[in-house]
């Protein structure tokens, strides 16, 4: 029912239903964000739509799988249990040799199949969790007290990367926002009117790839037990690290420690001619 707001969300879930159901990703077609075909969803937020969602699709591809065995055990002359489905043909496990495309396999019923799952996930003493470790190096020059980020390395523990390009652009995100966060961006406020200042982008100086190095992004892929094929959360976690990565880097520089936000120009002016 979530909406791919930019995480690739709609693509990792083609990718998961394609491992789980057995069949080419190129034959997935994905429907989300449609309230006449899908359930109700409250967004997607709190980097959990691989963690909450995959199970889910895994889980109704099982159906699904279970609905196609029953179906084609009769032609193949075999039990339901026997059977398996790869690369949209369905075989016997104890010889591949005896096996139907899966569009033979169901062209005797007349209907869809529909496969359903409900899944409330709940693991006594464990809880998955994502780890992450970041470097940068900086340039503060101590003339104009301007910062320039050169260098940043983002390493990773999210499980098994199911979805590699949007996993490392959604690493490289987080990062460019916690570079804005630690630098640029402030939203100012009137005080005797409550009133935004500065409600744009030109004006909260978000940064540009101009202002951002190359995110050097490394994954460690341990197998989670309890995500989709191993899976962790991915969406939150780079922000996090990123704006004290960028403040100890420039502590590193300066020898000075800055503990409000924006680290602009006349802050670091301000601390290193004292």
């Amino acid at each position: 029912g979530c909406t791919d707001i930019g995480t690739g969300a709609k693509s990792t879930m083609a990718i998961i239903a394609a491992e789980a159901l057995g069949i080419p990703l190129n034959q997935i077609q994905l429907t989300n964000g449609d309230t006449d075909v899908t359930p109700f969803c409250i967004g997607e937020s709190g980097s959990r739509n691989t963690a909450f969602t995959g199970p889910a699709v895994i889980a109704a591809a099982e159906d699904v799988r279970k609905q196609i065995f029953n179906v084609a055990a009769p032609q193949l002359k075999a039990q339901p249990e026997e059977l398996d489905l790869k690369e949209a043909n369905v075989f016997v496990k104890s010889d591949s040799s005896q096996k139907l495309p899966l569009s033979k396999a169901l062209s005797r019923i007349g209907s869809e199949i529909i496969g359903r799952a409900t899944t409330n996930p709940a693991f006594k003493d464990a809880e998955g969790k994502s780890f992450a470790a970041h470097f940068a190096e900086v340039e503060v020059d101590t003339w104009t007290g301007y910062v320039k980020v050169t260098r940043y390395v983002a390493a990773h523990d999210s499980g098994t990367i199911l979805n590699r390009l949007t996993a490392e652009s959604q690493i490289k995100g987080g990062v460019t926002q916690g570079i804005g966060m630690a630098l640029t961006e402030e939203l100012l406020i009137d005080r005797p009117t409550a009133t935004p200042i500065n409600p744009n982008y030109r004006d909260a100086k978000v940064p540009t790839h101009l202002e951002v190095p190359e995110v050097e992004v490394i994954f460690i892929e341990p197998y989670d037990p309890y995500g989709p094929f191993g899976g962790k959360v991915v969406g939150e976690p780079p922000i996090t690290p990123a704006v004290a990565t960028v403040a100890n880097a420039i502590f590193n520089a300066t020898g000075k420690r800055f503990k409000e936000l924006p680290i602009t120009p006349d802050k670091i002016l301000r601390a290193v001619q004292v």
